[in-house]
C-alpha cells in the first residue's frame, strides 16, 4: 500500500486542540508508516484561516515535512447555506479524489465518518474509520439533540453505516463495538482499539519549568487544581463550581483553581459571584497547546467533569492521558471511558459516585491523602499508567497493519 495517497475528513479547524494532539500526530504517523503517500487534511475553519494567505504559507511548509498537505473549508452552521456548501463540497471532493490519485479515505469520529461513507460509496475507496465513538448518542445524553430531530437520525444512521463499510474500524473502545453490534444487528470486522494516546515526551513532569510557573503564578504554597477543557455540553458547568466552593471550604486560602479553558473572564467572574467564591484564587489561562504541559507540571491535580451519561462509556477523553503522563492524581465522574475504573483500581484519585457535596469531600480527602504521601513516588506510579494505556505505541501498531 505504500505511495498511496490519503484523504483525511475532519470536523475540526486547523488552530483547534482536536487537530493538533488529536489528529495530526496519528498523521505524522501515517507519514511515518509509508512516507510517499501525500496526506490531504480536510478540516472546517470558523476563523477564517481558509483565506489567510500568510497564516497558510507557514502552516505548509510546518506540515512539509510529513508529506501533509492542508485543505481547509470554511465551516457552516447547520442550515441551507450548510447543505448547500456540502453539495458542492461533495463534488469537488469526488474530483479531489480521482485528480490526487486518492486511495484511502481515513475520517476522524463519526460525524466526519459518515460524510466519509458518502464519499466511499461514490468514489469506490476503501474507509478507515478512526475514533469511532456514538456521537449521536453523545448529543443525546447531553440535550443537545432530541430524538425526533433529523441530525440525530441521520448521524445515528450513518453510524452504522461506516461501521459497515469501513475497510477497518478503530474503535475508541472495546465496549463501544459490542454496543454497536447490538444496537445496530452488525457484525463489525475488522476493527481495533485506540484510545486517545499522548506524547509521553511533551507531556512529562519537569521540576524546574514547574517551580519557575508556580513561582511566577504566585502558586508556591498552594495547592492547585487545573482543568484543561470546556463547560457545558459534554462537560458538567455549576457542579465544577460546587465542586471548588467544597475544596475551597476545606483548603482556604491555600487552594487554587487553574483553568485552561475558552471560557469568559466575564462567565468566570458570574460563577465566581453565583457561589460566592474568591476571583482572585482562579487564574484563566488560554494556552497553546504546546505549552499545556508546563501548566500541567505546576498543579496538583486534575479534573475530569465528564457529564456521566451512558454513552460516555464509550468515549475516549484526551485530559486524562495528559493528566496521567505529567504525573497527576485525578478526580473524575464515574463510568468514564475506562478511565473512572483505571484511577479508582490505580488508586490514583477519586471518581465521583455522585453529584453532590459528600461526595466532592470524599474526592478532597483522597486528594489530600495523596497529596500527603511520596510526591515523587506517586507521580512515577501515575506516569506509568499513561505509559501502558495511552503510548502512540499503541496508534503506530494498528496503523501499520492498514497502511503498511
Amino acid at each position: 500500500m505504500k505511495n498511496k495517497n490519503i484523504l483525511v475528513i475532519t470536523q475540526w479547524g486547523y488552530r483547534e486542540g482536536l487537530i493538533q494532539s488529536y489528529t495530526l500526530p496519528y498523521l505524522k504517523i501515517i507519514h511515518a508508516i509509508n512516507p510517499g503517500a501525500t496526506i490531504y487534511l480536510v478540516t472546517q475553519e470558523k476563523t477564517g484561516l481558509e483565506k489567510n494567505q500568510n497564516d497558510l504559507r507557514t502552516i505548509k511548509q510546518e506540515l512539509l515535512a510529513y508529506n501533509i498537505v492542508l485543505v481547509p473549508e470554511k465551516y457552516h452552521r447547520a442550515g441551507a447555506a450548510k447543505y448547500f456548501f456540502l453539495a458542492i463540497n461533495f463534488l469537488k471532493h469526488l474530483l479531489f479524489i480521482f485528480s490526487k490519485g486518492v486511495k484511502h479515505i481515513h475520517t476522524f469520529c463519526t460525524p466526519a465518518g459518515g460524510y466519509g461513507y458518502i464519499l466511499s460509496k461514490f468514489s469506490g475507496r476503501p474507509l478507515i474509520v478512526d475514533s469511532y465513538e456514538p456521537h449521536s448518542e453523545y448529543m443525546l445524553d447531553c440535550g443537545v439533540w432530541k430524538e425526533d430531530q433529523f441530525a440525530f437520525k441521520v448521524l445515528n444512521i450513518l453510524e452504522k453505516k461506516q461501521a459497515q463499510r469501513a475497510k477497518y474500524l478503530i474503535a475508541a473502545t472495546r465496549a463501544i463495538v459490542g454496543h454497536s453490534e447490538k444496537k445496530f444487528g452488525i457484525d463489525i470486522s475488522p476493527w481495533d482499539v485506540k484510545p486517545a494516546c499522548v506524547d509521553l515526551e511533551r507531556f512529562s513532569f519537569h521540576e524546574g519549568k514547574a517551580k519557575k510557573l508556580r513561582e511566577q503564578l504566585q502558586f508556591a504554597d498552594k495547592i492547585v487544581c487545573v482543568y484543561a477543557g470546556k463547560f457545558g455540553d459534554f462537560y458538567l458547568k455549576e457542579e465544577v463550581f460546587e465542586f471548588y466552593k467544597v475544596a475551597f471550604d476545606y483548603w482556604k486560602e491555600r487552594f487554587h483553581v487553574l483553568l485552561l479553558s475558552d471560557i469568559t473572564a466575564t462567565e468566570l467572574d458570574e460563577y465566581c459571584h453565583q457561589f460566592q467564591l474568591n476571583r482572585s484564587a482562579f487564574t484563566l489561562v488560554m494556552a497553546p497547546h504546546n505549552l499545556v504541559p508546563d501548566y500541567l507540571s505546576a498543579s496538583d491535580f486534575g479534573l475530569s467533569p465528564y457529564r456521566p451519561t451512558f454513552s460516555k462509556k464509550f468515549c475516549t477523553p484526551i485530559k486524562n492521558g495528559e493528566y496521567w503522563a505529567v504525573g497527576l492524581p485525578v478526580v473524575i465522574t464515574k463510568n468514564i471511558s475506562i478511565d473512572s475504573d483505571l484511577i479508582e483500581q490505580n488508586n490514583i484519585g477519586y471518581v465521583l459516585k455522585e453529584l453532590n457535596t459528600a461526595e466532592y469531600l470524599k474526592a478532597v480527602y483522597k486528594i489530600d491523602e495523596l497529596l500527603n504521601t511520596d510526591r515523587a513516588v506517586l507521580r512515577n506510579a501515575i506516569r506509568r499508567i499513561a505509559e501502558n494505556n495511552r503510548s502512540y505505541a499503541i496508534a503506530e501498531t494498528i496503523y501499520k497493519k492498514i497502511y503498511q
